[in-house]
C-alpha cells in the first residue's frame, strides 16, 4: 500500500518528443517511474518505494567517466534490503557504508561508485535496490536508470513542481510534456519533457546552450516565465567529457479555499460551523484522497486544548477529531486531517466554546508524509476565521426573575430534562438582557445534577478529573430548583408541593438559584444541603468531545 501511495503521487501523464539525432533515437524514451502495474506508455516504467531510495548522480555518462550512487534506507522489522550493484558498461562498484546485505529493520546510507567503460545499447535499469518484506507483502524493487555513450556532448535536466519535501530528488513531482528550447553553436531545437518532467538531448558541438522552458498559460502565475519558474532559462556549457545539466523548479499552482458557513456566532458553547473546503492544482482539483491539514490554533504545529486563547470542538468525516482523549494525559494535540473527494472538495464542522474572542484555524494542503507541498504558503493554506461573540454581560445570580418572564411571554413547552431546559435558556439568553452574557451546561454526578450558568467572559478550567472549582462568578441550578421547575413551569398549579412556586414563575419571578461558591461547598440557605460538586459528583458533560475542555458544550446541530 505505501508503495502505491508514493508513486501515485509522482506518476503524471505525459508523452515525451525525443530529440532528432541519430544518437538521441536510439536511446527511445527514457524511462519513467510511475505505478508499473498500471503503466502502458512507451517507456520502461521503474518505482519509488518510500523507505528505500537509490539515486544516480547523473543519468547520461560518457565512457571513462564515474557514476556514483547514494543509497539510504529506514526499515521495519520486518523488512530488508539488497543493493543491486551490477550494470553494464560499469565497472565494478566500490562502496562506502553500504552492506552486502541490509539488515532487517535497519535504518542508514551509503554510496558507490562506478567508471563507465563500455557504451550501452540504450537505458539500463538494473541499478537499484531491492526490498525484501515478510511472505504476504513479496518483495519489489527501486532503480533508478543510466545509459553510457561515447564522445557526443549531452544535454540532461527536469522541470519539476517545487517542494520543501524534496530532500530525495525522485520523490518531486515532474511537470509532464513542457516544452523545452535548446540554443547553442549552431544549434536549436524543442524537446519535450517525459512524464516525470525529465528531458535529454545529444548536441554536435561543446559549447554553452542555453534551455529555457516554456509553461503553458495554466502553470504562470503572472505574465512571464520568470514569476512561475526558477530559473527563468539557463546557460550550460557542455563537451566531449561532460554533461550539460539544468533543473527548473515552477512554483507550485496550488490554491486551498475555505468557507464558512458563519463567520460569527454567539458564545454559548451552542453553536455549530460548516466549513467547506476546496483544493486544487493549477485549476485541476486534488487527486481523491488527497490530506488537507486543520491547524485549530493557526500557527503552532501543535497545541494545548486548554489554554488556546478561543477553544473550540472541531469534527472532520470522522467524528470528533480535535481534541481527543483525557485532558490530564493529552496536553498538547497535533493538527488533524480532512481528505478531498474526486472534485477537490472537503468539509468539517466545528463547535465554539463559551471563550469569547476570534478563533482562526488553517485549512492546509500537505503531502502525504505531512510535510508542505509547496514553499508558497499563501496558496497552499486558507485561514478561517469565526468570531465567538459575547451576547452581553449577565449576572448569573439573578436568573431567576427573568427566566420566569421568559416562560410567562413565550409560553414554551416543557423542556422535560436538564438538557432541554439548557437548550432554553441558551435559546433566550441571547434577546434576554437578565440571561444575555451567559453560558449554560449540564453538570451531573452519582448524587447530582443540575444547570450550570455562567458569565461567557469566564473561563472556568476544569481539574485534571474532570471536576468544576469553585467559581464566584457562576450559579448552578440545583436539582431542588431543577425538579420543581421542569414539572411545573409550564403545567397547571396544583394543591401541594411546588403550588407556592408555580404563581411565582408566572409572575416573572423565580428565586434566585444558589452562587456556584455555596452550592460547591454543600451549605447555601438550606435548599442545597449536601449537594457538592466533588470529584464523583460534578463532571461537565463532553458527549464524545476531549474531557472537560474549560468550556461547555454539547452536541449541536451543524457541529460536531
Amino acid at each position: 500500500m505505501r508503495r502505491l501511495t508514493v508513486v501515485a503521487v509522482i506518476a503524471v501523464l505525459g508523452i515525451s518528443v525525443l530529440p532528432g539525432t541519430a544518437a538521441a533515437a536510439k536511446l527511445g524514451p527514457a524511462p519513467v517511474v510511475a505505478d508499473c502495474l498500471g503503466y502502458r506508455g512507451p517507456s520502461q516504467c521503474i518505482y519509488n518505494i518510500g523507505f528505500i531510495e537509490m539515486r544516480l548522480s547523473s543519468h547520461i555518462v560518457h565512457v571513462g567517466e564515474k557514476l556514483t550512487a547514494q543509497f539510504n534506507w529506514g526499515l521495519t522489522p520486518t523488512r530488508g534490503a539488497l543493493p543491486l550493484l551490477f550494470g553494464a558498461g560499469l565497472s565494478k562498484a566500490k562502496c562506502s557504508g553500504l552492506p552486502k546485505v541490509i539488515a532487517l529493520g535497519s535504518t542508514g546510507a551509503g554510496t558507490c561508485t562506478w567508471k563507465a567503460t563500455a557504451a550501452t545499447p540504450g537505458w539500463q535499469t538494473s541499478l537499484g535496490i531491492n526490498l525484501s518484506q515478510n511472505a504476504s507483502l513479496g518483495s519489489y524493487t527501486e532503480n533508478d536508470f543510466y545509459t553510457v555513450i561515447g564522445k557526443q556532448s549531452a544535454i540532461e535536466g527536469w522541470v519539476r513542481r517545487e517542494d520543501s519535501a524534496s530532500k530525495k530528488a525522485g520523490y518531486r513531482p515532474g511537470i509532464p510534456n513542457i516544452q523545452v528550447k535548446i540554443n547553442g553553436p549552431k544549434f536549436g531545437r524543442s524537446i519535450r519533457t517525459n512524464e516525470n518532467g525529465y528531458f535529454f538531448t545529444t548536441v554536435q558541438k561543446a559549447g554553452a546552450y542555453r534551455v529555457t522552458p516554456v509553461l503553458p498559460k495554466k502553470y504562470k502565475a503572472g505574465k512571464s516565465n520568470a514569476v512561475a519558474i526558477d530559473p527563468e532559462s539557463k546557460v550550460v556549457h557542455v563537451s566531449g567529457s561532460d554533461v550539460g545539466s539544468a533543473e527548473f523548479k515552477v512554483r507550485d499552482g496550488i490554491k486551498v479555499t475555505a468557507t464558512p458557513s458563519r463567520t460569527a456566532v454567539p458564545a454559548d458553547g451552542q453553536q455549530g460551523v460548516t466549513v467547506d473546503i476546496t483544493a486544487e492544482r493549477f485549476g485541476d482539483p486534488l487527486p481523491d484522497g488527497s490530506t488537507l491539514s486543520i491547524v485549530p490554533n493557526k500557527e503552532s504545529a501543535g497545541a494545548n486544548p486548554q489554554t488556546v486563547p478561543v477553544p473550540a470542538r472541531y469534527c472532520n468525516q470522522f467524528g470528533v477529531a480535535w481534541p481527543t482523549g483525557d485532558r490530564a494525559t493529552n496536553m498538547f494535540q497535533a493538527p488533524f486531517p480532512v481528505y478531498t473527494d474526486a472534485k477537490g472538495h472537503a468539509t468539517m464542522s466545528l463547535q465554539t466554546g463559551t471563550v469569547p474572542g476570534k478563533l482562526s484555524f488553517y485549512a492546509w494542503a500537505r503531502d502525504a508524509s505531512g510535510s508542505l507541498e509547496t514553499d508558497s504558503i499563501n496558496d497552499a493554506r486558507a485561514e478561517v476565521t469565526i468570531d465567538n461573540q459575547s451576547t452581553g454581560s449577565g449576572d448569573p445570580r439573578a436568573i431567576g426573575k427573568p427566566l420566569g418572564a421568559v416562560a410567562k411571554e413565550k409560553n414554551l413547552a416543557n423542556p422535560g430534562s436538564i438538557y432541554s431546559l439548557r437548550d432554553l435558556l441558551v435559546a433566550n439568553a441571547g434577546a434576554n438582557p437578565g440571561l444575555g452574557g451567559l453560558a449554560f451546561a449540564v453538570v451531573y454526578g452519582s448524587q447530582m445534577y443540575g444547570v450550570l450558568a455562567m458569565p461567557q467572559t469566564e473561563r472556568i478550567e476544569p481539574a485534571a478529573d474532570g471536576t468544576i472549582p469553585g467559581s464566584a462568578g457562576s450559579t448552578v441550578i440545583p436539582a431542588e430548583y431543577l425538579d420543581g421547575l421542569l414539572g411545573k413551569l409550564y403545567g397547571g398549579p396544583t394543591a401541594s408541593g411546588w403550588n407556592a412556586f408555580w404563581p411565582t414563575v408566572l409572575g416573572g419571578a423565580m428565586p434566585a438559584p444558589p452562587p456556584f461558591a455555596s452550592f460547591a461547598a454543600g451549605s447555601t440557605d438550606g435548599s442545597t444541603t449536601g449537594w457538592s460538586l466533588t470529584p464523583q459528583n460534578g463532571k461537565v458533560t463532553s458527549e464524545g468531545g476531549f474531557k472537560a475542555l474549560g468550556y461547555p458544550y454539547a452536541a449541536v446541530a451543524g457541529g460536531c
